[in-house]
């Protein structure tokens, strides 16, 4: 994988395991999951938008399989994201995605 710092743009930005900056409109910030084996998973999470300013985030929990599988928008909250019970493939990818919506202020 290639290190962001490498990378030549400003996006997405990372400032911790918990946080960063997902970037403007071309640069979602992306966490991808591979199944090792045929299984039954649960997700849970929290999706947290910090500021007063800004439009807020919208996170994504996206199947390679099966498509987009939860969305949530926060905006100066939090939200839990929450998948129960998803049947997944051994090589099936699940990506966390975020995005800073219409505007990347306070984002």
């Amino acid at each position: 994988m290639t290190p962001l710092a490498s990378l030549d743009c400003e996006w997405p930005r990372e400032t911790g395991h918990t946080g960063g900056h997902p970037g403007d409109a071309k640069h979602c910030a992306v966490r991808r999951w591979t199944a090792s084996a045929d299984a039954t998973v649960s997700v849970s999470g929290l999706l947290a938008h910090g500021a007063k300013e800004g439009d807020g985030v919208r996170g994504r929990i996206v199947s390679g399989r099966d498509g987009e599988l939860g969305s949530w928008i926060v905006q100066a909250g939090k939200a839990e994201t929450k998948l129960a019970k998803l049947d997944v493939k051994k090589g099936d990818t699940i990506d966390f995605v975020v995005d800073s919506r219409a505007s990347i202020n306070s984002d």
